[in-house]
């Protein structure tokens, strides 16, 4: 009975050891270029992984990330008296600072012994969440108050999904990929048209400009070329 008894202890502990062994961890920094909607981003990500076998890595990752993204644009139409036009548009950006919580599926290929830095294995991931805006500026976009309170709220956060590609080792890894967001952004359409009307009590001309303005929220996908480093313990 005591030899089963320290035999099960022991195939229990040898489980254990195997299932640690079958963890990774990483310290993940990147950056990113915007492409669309987004002029740049950046932050850092911890990343617990665990190997299904030797090729598939299957992982759970959170961080904080910052981003400079579209948040209006504006069209802007001034019709003089005269019937001539002038439409100018502007586009108004955001500090954004966001918390993405997300899964983590990667596919290691066969690779080769490298003396330096180990064993060097190219890769290709996907990571896929929510990403929880946690605080965002409002620029100085000259809309009207409605335009201002309609658009609160509007950007809480969204879905986003990163395909990548990599190489790993030993002790670190780094990859390039996509990174799409979905965000929610502001339209805003102003048109002033001037008209002349006729002051019987001052006797004179007068000049006045009628301002419509109309706007629409809605939901839009930024991109980014991001660049990735991790590190492993």
């Amino acid at each position: 009975m005591k030899k089963i008894i320290i035999a099960s202890a022991l195939l229990v502990a040898s489980s254990i050891t195997m299932s640690a062994q079958k963890m990774t961890y990483a310290i993940e920094v990147n950056a990113g270029k915007g492409t669309q909607f987004i002029s740049m981003e950046g932050g850092a990500s911890f990343i617990a992984g665990y190997k299904v076998n030797n090729a598939l890595e299957l992982g759970l990752g959170a961080g904080a990330r910052y981003s400079q993204a579209l948040y209006a644009h504006e069209t802007y139409k001034f019709t003089k008296l005269s019937g001539e036009s002038k439409t100018s548009e502007n586009n108004y950006d955001n500090d954004q600072i966001l918390v993405p919580v997300f899964v983590r599926a990667k596919y290691v290929l066969d690779g080769v012994n490298l003396s330096t830095v180990g064993r060097l294995s190219p890769f290709f991931a996907i990571d896929g969440g929510y990403a929880v805006n946690v605080h965002s500026t409002q620029p100085e976009c000259g809309f009207s108050k409605a335009v201002v309170e309609a658009s609160k709220g509007r950007n809480l956060g969204g879905f986003f999904y990163i395909p990548q590609i990599g190489f790993d080792s030993d002790r670190i890894y780094v990859a390039v990929g996509l990174s799409v967001q979905a965000v929610k952004q502001v339209e805003v359409i102003t048109n002033v048209v001037e008209t002349r009307n006729y002051n019987y009590k001052e006797g004179v001309w007068e000049t006045y400009e009628n301002i419509g303005q109309d706007y629409n929220i809605f939901n839009n996908f930024a991109q980014a070329i991001s660049f990735k480093v991790g590190f492993k313990f």
